[in-house]
């Protein structure tokens, strides 16, 4: 057994009882056994099954039990049957199966593994004797590659070699050029053998050495738990026959099925399941065209019908049956409703019967209710959802209708300059007469009248007691409607802001007049200075309005001076600088005398000094500076002592 073996590789073998031709192989299905398998490298447990080199192929049984049994976690790799560590398999017949590894490629080395299954047979092949040797293979769904080259070798002798590696033999018959790459399918190896004579011996397995070995991928990654880079197979049903059926099996299939029903009429979710027993494993089956020839055991998707299917055994035995699915009735929705009994009420009603399908029936309105009977409806279109007993589903609608709208419709004269001479009149549309009317200032007739300037709302009532209620808008004819511009002052301090007023409506012409000192008349009042200012605007029914508006100004520009004085007497080295608040910013600076343009002069004789300072509104102030410097320096005489002796350095000088 190879050492990734250990840990995880299993194979299965399946063999199926035939009764027919002679079959020289004993225990040619795998079923008998002695103990059950409880990991890998087992095959002598399926006695007299046994290995002709140290590889030891494996054995899978439903009697497998892990070691150590549950609750356990068990230590070695799944055993079971149909479903183990190399996948997931059944037994072509009864619970177990064998398996092999035909090819290595761990780490991309094709390297010389190879695992063989021996056994002798029940008496030896006579010489000239033609026998029909027939096994059946499955490639593990696990298995990372697949070969094309499979084969028996007879042996006079057992074969009993200190290896792991290719067997030195030419087996005299072998399947080559195909790929054996089936996962799904049991597939047969037959051919007839010719005996030479004397042979006890078959051995089957791949005997071409990795150079000769055709290796394919699977698509499978590699994994040490599920037993390494193998080329794997399950190995079922050895038989060698010297009968020209090669141990074939008597056709005796047989058959039962079950349905189930379409669940709702005109729906196609039934089924039908075939049920065989007796002939050979596998079965195939193939439904009817009228089941989309549905190749598997059980046909789904089933309208209402008669479906047949034939089923054929692993000895091409074949037998038919027929179901029929059916339907329930049809589910059937019967409405009625009530109308709304006034336009824009919900008092309608709407019922909804259900029939057919079956009982009892769970009801769904599209405004949530759960009954029968939806109430509370005002007038428009609902949905009714009803659902059977075996949840079959019928939709209807049904819509509430309710009468025309009383419309009522109301015109007005307004109010003129606080005269109450403002109406209201209110005609009809739908509802049904006579009517009753009654305004919010308590007039009941359709005419309201001596009205001021304001709200008012009509209630109308029609012979059925519907109601509308309608709103009108009295409006006072009063002074024009105004609006008003104004220009600010330009400097601080100075009187030439300006506003415009703009009338419109009432009656025109108009008259003016400001409450500015000048008591202005017309319609712009000019040479204001900062401040509010109120205008009159009269019409010629005497009707007048009032607007404001407001003057600014900006804040008036100061000036703040700084300065240094010269150092010395007549040295250029003063300077003076001016802070600005106010003002419109940017500023601009002009230094008298000098050429200074900046805030800072420097540079400065001692001397007064002017600066003008003008803001981007263009208004100006101006201020002085005086730079000192100190009193000139003046040397009135000079007197002093010689020195006494040559060399000395007594002598002395004073300035005054």
């Amino acid at each position: 057994m190879n050492a990734f073996k250990t840990l995880t590789f299993l194979v299965a073998f399946i063999a199926v009882h035939h009764s027919g031709g002679q079959n020289l192989v004993p225990n040619w299905d795998f079923e008998t056994y002695s103990p059950c398998p409880i990991g890998p490298s087992e095959i002598t447990n399926a006695n007299p099954w046994s290995t002709p080199d140290t590889a030891t192929p494996d054995y899978y049984n439903v009697c497998y039990t892990p070691f150590p049994p549950p609750p356990f976690p068990p230590i070695g790799p799944s055993m079971d049957v149909p479903s183990n560590i190399q996948g997931w398999q059944q037994a072509r017949s009864g619970v177990g199966y064998a398996g092999i590894i035909s090819a290595e490629n761990t780490f991309g080395l094709n390297l010389d593994y190879r695992e063989y299954l021996q056994i002798q047979l029940t008496s030896p092949l006579i010489t000239g004797q033609e026998y029909c040797v027939n096994f059946y293979w499955s490639l593990a769904n696990n298995s990372p590659h697949y070969v094309e080259e499979i084969g028996i070798y007879f042996s006079i002798n057992q074969v009993n070699l200190l290896q792991s590696t290719t067997l030195p033999f030419i087996p005299q018959l072998e399947q080559t050029g195909t790929p054996l790459n089936d996962t799904a399918s049991w597939v047969s190896f037959q051919q007839s053998y010719i005996a030479a004579g004397g042979e006890q011996y078959i051995i089957i397995g791949n005997f071409k050495d990795p150079a000769n070995t055709t290796l394919g991928n699977t698509g499978v990654t590699c994994n040490i738990q599920t037993g390494g880079c193998f080329a794997y197979y399950f190995i079922e049903d050895v038989c060698v026959s010297p009968d020209s059926v090669c141990c074939s099996t008597p056709c005796s299939i047989i058959l039962t099925t079950n349905t189930t029903n379409s669940s709702c009429n005109g729906s196609c979710d039934g089924s039908a399941t075939a049920n065989t027993s007796g002939g050979t494993t596998p079965y195939s089956y193939q439904w009817d065209v009228n089941a989309a020839s549905q190749s598997t055991q059980t046909a789904t998707g089933l309208c209402a019908g008669t479906y047949s299917v034939t089923i054929t055994d692993g000895s091409n035995c074949t037998d038919t049956v027929t179901v029929t699915i059916t339907q329930p009735s049809l589910l059937g929705i019967t409405t009625s409703f009530n109308p709304v009994s006034c336009n824009g009420a919900s008092d309608g009603f709407a019922t909804a019967l259900a029939n057919g399908g079956a009982s009892p029936y769970q009801y769904i309105w599209s405004n949530g209710q759960l009954t029968s009977t939806a109430t509370g409806l005002a007038a428009g279109t609902l949905t009714i959802t009803v659902t059977d007993n075996n949840n079959c589903s019928s939709t209807g609608t049904v819509t509430i209708t309710e009468p025309a709208a009383l419309g009522p419709s109301i015109t007005s004269t307004d109010e003129n300059c606080g005269a109450s001479d403002g109406t209201a009149v209110v005609t009809l549309s739908g509802g049904i007469s006579p009517f009753t009317y009654l305004w919010s200032n308590g007039q009941t007739t359709s005419t309201a009248s001596a009205l001021t300037a304001g709200t008012y709302f009509v209630t109308i009532t029609d012979a059925d007691g519907c109601t509308a209620t309608s709103g009108i808008v009295i409006n006072g004819i009063g002074g024009p409607a105004l609006s008003i511009a104004s220009t600010d002052i330009t400097c601080y301090g100075a009187a030439d802001g300006a506003a415009m007023v703009t009338a419109s409506g009432a009656n025109p012409p108009y008259s003016y007049t400001w409450d500015d000192n000048l008591a202005q008349t017309n319609d712009t009042a000019v040479g204001l200075i900062a401040g509010t200012y109120m205008v009159t605007v009269t019409d010629i029914a005497g009707c007048s309005s009032i607007i404001s508006t407001s003057i600014a100004e900006p804040p008036q520009i100061t000036l703040i001076l700084t300065n240094f004085p010269a150092s010395c007497f007549n040295v250029n080295d003063g300077s003076a600088t001016v802070i600005v608040t106010g003002g419109m910013a940017p500023y601009s600076y002009n230094w008298s005398p000098g050429v200074g343009t900046s805030a800072t002069l420097t540079s400065l004789n001692t001397g007064t000094y002017t600066v003008t300072v003008t803001d981007s509104g263009g208004c100006v102030d101006s201020a002085q500076v005086v730079i000192t410097s100190p009193a000139e320096l003046i040397i009135t005489g000079l007197s002093g002592n010689m020195i006494s002796c040559a060399d000395s350095n007594d002598g002395n000088a004073t300035a005054t």
